[in-house]
């Protein structure tokens, strides 16, 4: 017997007591009503009422168990080995009353009067010197056969005492190693608990960046507001100085030319006393009037190039305080992003968390009730060791009776042979029974001693049997024990593996830890970084404003500076010319009022013209051509004037001719007036054509900036789309692992490991596919070919190989709960070597990565599958099929079949092109 002998483990918690006190009852009715029939049957009503009260208790240690409830997989087996083996004592109870019963009956035998005294004398000396030595043989072979189950009971009582202390052993390796997943579960409640502590510290870290967040974005409002505030207030100055000064400018002229017209008129009209004089004024008047537009447009371009500063400043403050804001938000949305992937990743690991304390409790209360299960079996083993003691002693006791029993024997057959002889003696002295008596008795005799044999074989016939169904019983306990001793080993493996598992979990979380950590770390610095830059852009900014202030006060102080001087020398002028002036003012008001009547009516064209500029600007060109027309006619009239003109001083000497020069210089006046008009229609067309092009420039630069800002925004779009992607495919990761892992504790109530480590990338598997393609695949191929044994075609030894593919997949999706190298093992063994034996040696390692591979497949929640529905002269679609050796565009056969993901195209398949 061995130190896990099931007999032992079966004795299990929940099962009564043996009273053994019954045997005490029994030897004592055997001893004392060994001679009456009463007794007898007393004894077997005894042993019947004991038979029933033992199956009625190992019933009711069957049923009642408690720790039948807590611990399924190990009770039945236990109450099983726990019957089996009361059974067994029973049978050797039986046994021990047999014996007994054959001593009661040997000793019936020695106290019945012998039928020898009828027989004669000669005959019942030989006969009874036989009988004597054959009782005296069966009396020895009875006593042989007594000692030796004695001596195998004190031998399996030496086994039992060693498998007690075996199992003691055991016991306390057991309690050992309970000890040391309790303090290893310890040590992962502390780390949850830090775990959870740093989880804590980063939520009010991610508090603190939110708060900081908002904060930032208030103040940029602020800074917002303020320069749109300030921007406003500035523009509403430079409106309001803009206007004062065309006011001053306005009023300037008017006196400038009123001054210059009355003194200059004044002066000429004294000077002037003929006809030729005339021109001479008139022609001052024309460089007067030109100067004057030649300053007036001097001023106006000033202002214009002024507005178009102030316009070109503002587009440039605006697109800045553009660009600058959509930083800011993108980088307030990058961090808003970054502030929900930790919460993200918190409530993962808090999901893991709680998942790990719920298997650590589970596995606490397992390891509790293994704990007291082996408390209770140690009990109930103790209480089996100290019932076996008292068996042990009762059967001493028994052994020391059966030796007084054998003493008195010989004592008692010393005096029968005594008897015998003395009866022999007498006997021998009477003749007188007749011949035929003494053979009627001694037939009698022999019949007697007939029976008696044949009863004797029947009774070592029946201990033969007895012993058979011994061993028997012996090999299957020792069936038993084998057997439970795999199921501990099972037991022990499968504590071994949730380690590991508990162990890879523990140490993916403190990796996960240090990765929040850091990218917490980068955060700071980011908004570190972010915060001095913004900072300093907007000490950039709060300088540039200030500059720009500086500038405009410089050229408002300027502007004054010479409006101060205008206004100095026009009051000097005044007076000067007061006392010139004030007898012409009634005579020139007329000119005056025709000078702003037409200057109104120009500046009504002007604003007509703005309008149909930016209206027709398209027709733009036609005008400048119709005006160009406009005055080469112009210029031929005038030159045809001009002629007449000479023609007509010519004439000069004639009276008559007086009113005609008169009527061409008024004429020539007019002309003059309309080249002046179209001059400055041309020029104010110049000019406006000058802002159009300057407005085109800077909308292509807003319009270049708006594209690269464009281009800038597409690809933070693709990056932040790949990120978003990434993080998906790891979030699906985890999901399928933690649903695979459930979903596995629910059907067999342990970690399962179906996918390894870290978690398995769905989409990493098709690389994994044509990886298997291009290497073990297309390595087997080769093999096959170059074998001349098999003299395989290439198209054959594809056929094969994808025949290899397709019965992997479907053993995987039959198999698939199982275990990757139980399942290997299945598979190789199985239907492969069954229909692809002679092709394994040239496909071993295709094999074993094709049976790992498909293996992942059908335990992920992808719906991933292989596609083998192919047909010849099907057309070759490039979406889903690459050429094998040559193309074209229909199928032949195929060579490597696609993987799909969810109906999509995940890997590529290869077909060869008819």
């Amino acid at each position: 017997m061995s130190d896990e002998d099931p007999q032992f483990q079966g004795l299990h918690v929940g099962t009564a007591p043996i009273d053994f006190d019954f045997l005490q009852s029994l030897e004592r009715n055997l001893d004392s009503g060994g001679e009456s029939a009463e007794n007898g049957r007393n004894v077997n009503s005894t042993l019947s009422q004991h038979s029933e009260e033992m199956a009625d208790m190992i019933d009711y240690g069957i049923t009642s168990s408690p720790e039948r409830k807590v611990t399924r997989g190990i009770s039945i087996n236990v109450n099983q080995q726990t019957v089996e083996m009361r059974r067994r004592v029973l049978d050797l109870e039986k046994e021990v009353d047999l014996l007994r019963g054959e001593n009661v009956s040997l000793r019936k035998q020695l106290t019945m009067p012998h039928p020898v005294k009828r027989l004669t004398d000669e005959t019942i000396h030989s006969r009874i010197q036989s009988g004597m030595k054959k009782e005296k043989k069966l009396f020895e072979m009875l006593l042989s056969d007594n000692e030796r189950k004695f001596h195998e009971l004190e031998s399996k009582h030496r086994y039992l005492i060693e498998d007690k202390d075996t199992l003691q052993s055991r016991i306390r390796i057991f309690e050992k190693e309970i000890e040391n997943h309790i303090s290893t579960l310890q040590q992962t409640r502390k780390e949850l608990f830090a775990v959870s502590e740093n989880n804590k510290v980063i939520a009010e870290e991610n508090r603190l960046l939110t708060k900081e967040n908002h904060a930032l974005k208030s103040r940029m409002q602020k800074l917002e507001a303020k320069s749109t505030e300030s921007s406003e207030h500035e523009l509403i100055l430079r409106q309001h100085i803009r206007e004062e000064y065309e006011k001053k400018l306005r009023v300037l002229e008017k006196e400038i030319l009123a001054t210059i017209s009355k003194g200059d008129k004044k002066k000429d009209m004294h000077r002037a006393k003929g006809k030729q004089d005339l021109d001479i004024v008139t022609e001052h008047y024309q460089a007067v009037i030109k100067n004057l537009q030649a300053d007036r447009e001097k001023v106006q371009r000033e202002r214009d190039a002024a507005i178009l500063r102030v316009h070109q400043y503002k587009e440039k403050w605006s697109d800045k305080c553009k660009r600058d804001e959509i930083k800011h938000r993108g980088k307030i949305q990058v961090l808003e992003r970054q502030v929900r992937e930790m919460e993200m990743e918190r409530g993962f690991l808090e999901e893991e968390k709680h998942s790990l304390e719920e298997r650590v409790g589970k596995l606490l209360e397992k390891k509790e009730q293994e704990a007291d299960t082996l408390m209770q079996i140690g009990d109930v083993l103790r209480k089996h060791d100290n019932d076996l003691e008292k068996q042990v002693q009762e059967l001493h006791r028994e052994k020391q009776e059966l030796d007084k029993e054998k003493e008195i024997l010989q004592e008692h057959t010393d005096a029968k042979k005594g008897d015998w002889i003395r009866t022999i003696s007498d006997i021998m002295g009477y003749e007188k029974a007749s011949k035929s008596e003494k053979e009627t008795q001694f037939q009698n005799m022999i019949e007697t001693f007939q029976n008696e044999k044949k009863e004797l074989d029947g009774e070592l016939n029946f201990l033969r049997e007895r012993l058979k169904n011994i061993e028997e019983e012996k090999e299957t306990a020792l069936a038993l024990k084998e057997a439970a001793s795999k199921s501990q080993k099972e037991e022990l493996e499968r504590y071994q593996r949730e380690l590991k598992s508990l162990m890879e979990e523990k140490n993916m979380l403190i990796k996960r830890f240090k990765e929040t950590e850091r990218k917490k770390e980068d955060m700071k610095n980011d908004m570190e970084t972010s915060k001095q830059q913004m900072k300093t852009e907007f000490e950039e900014m709060m300088e540039k404003l200030r500059d720009d202030n500086s500038v405009l006060r410089q050229e408002k102080e300027s502007l004054q500076a010479k409006v101060d001087e205008l206004e100095y020398t026009l009051t000097v002028k005044d007076i000067d010319d007061e006392e010139n002036t004030q007898s012409d003012i009634a005579n020139f008001q007329k000119t005056i009022e025709d000078l702003q009547e037409q200057v109104t009516k120009e500046r009504q064209r002007f604003h007509e013209k703005e309008e149909k500029w930016k209206i027709f600007n398209e027709a733009q060109s036609e005008k400048e051509d119709a005006l160009n027309i406009r005055n080469a006619s112009l210029e031929r009239t005038v030159q045809k004037y001009l002629r007449e003109i000479d023609t007509l001083k010519n004439r000069k000497e004639t009276a008559a001719n007086e009113e005609m020069v008169l009527h061409i210089q008024t004429e020539s006046k007019k002309l003059r007036e309309i080249e002046e008009q179209l001059e400055r229609e041309n020029q104010d067309l110049k000019s406006e054509k000058l802002t159009w092009e300057v407005e085109k420039k800077n909308l292509e630069e807003r319009i270049r900036s708006m594209e690269n800002q464009l281009k800038l925004k597409e690809s933070k779009v693709t990056s932040l789309t790949q990120e978003k992607a990434q993080l998906l495919k790891q979030n699906e990761a985890i999901q399928s692992r933690h649903r695979g892992r459930e979903s596995t504790e629910k059907m067999n109530g342990d970690v399962s490991t179906v996918i390894h480590g870290s978690g398995i990338d769905v989409m990493d598997l098709g690389q994994r596919f044509s990886d298997l393609y291009e290497k073990e695949f297309l390595e087997s191929l080769r093999s096959l070919g170059s074998d001349s044994e098999l003299c395989l075609d290439e198209r054959d030894a594809i056929e094969i190989l994808l025949n290899i593919l397709q019965t992997i997949i479907k053993d995987c999706e039959r198999l698939a709960e199982e275990q990757l190298d139980d399942l290997q093992m299945k598979i190789q063994q199985g239907t492969l070597k069954k229909s692809f034996a002679e092709y394994l040696e040239h496909c071993k390692n295709f094999v074993e990565k094709a049976i790992a591979l498909c293996w992942l497949i059908k335990n992920l929640e992808e719906p991933i599958r292989l596609d083998f529905s192919v047909n010849h002269g099907d057309p070759i679609n490039e979406l889903k099929y690459h050429c094998y050796s040559e193309s074209g565009k229909e199928i032949d056969y195929m060579v490597w079949p696609v993987v799909l993901l969810k109906g999509e195209v995940l890997q590529k398949g290869v077909v060869q092109a008819s």
